[in-house]
């Protein structure tokens, strides 16, 4: 009997262990695909800042002097030769002197490798007030869904058309 009691205490003990080994397995089949994807999806988003931009010289503000007219901001896109970036839309936001800003989304699936185009975001000056900077965040394609990316905490000051 008590070679049987031995014997029985192993098999349990076994029987733990395959249980908590199956569980864990269980587990890491649904967390690395998570993991995995957030970890692509964040490359991604940390190479699409680093290849697209606003250029300086081409971003400005024409307001009109009318102050029930729309008025225009032009964008100056610069995208790079990163080449693996799926880049469908930039998310752009306009902010004004209190710090509130509008955000507006832009097709820009057109624009090529090394390539810099200007965009144009109009506006009722008289509705939403005057915007001072803008930022942009891009939209990519990964796989078959869209990925936000975090805008960046640098602001282009919006400077008057010359």
């Amino acid at each position: 009997m008590k070679k049987k009691k031995g014997v029985s205490e192993i098999v349990s003990t076994v029987l733990i262990v395959m249980i908590a080994i199956g569980a864990i397995a269980i587990i890491a089949a649904f967390v690395y695909p998570m993991i995995r994807d957030n970890l692509t999806s964040g490359q991604a988003c940390l190479k699409a800042l680093q290849d697209v931009s606003l250029d300086s010289d081409t971003t400005c503000i024409n307001k009109s002097n009318n102050n029930n007219i729309n008025s225009t901001i032009y964008l100056g896109v610069q995208k790079g030769s990163d080449a693996s970036i799926n880049l469908v839309k930039l998310q752009t936001l306009l902010y004004k002197e209190d710090g509130t800003r509008r955000s507006k989304e832009i097709n820009v699936s057109e624009i090529g490798l090394n390539e810099r185009k200007i965009f144009n975001v109009s506006y009722n000056q008289t509705a939403e007030g005057n915007y001072v900077a803008v930022t942009i965040a891009p939209i990519l394609k990964i796989g078959n869904k869209e990925k936000f990316c975090e805008a960046p905490e640098t602001k282009t000051p919006l400077v008057n058309c010359r």
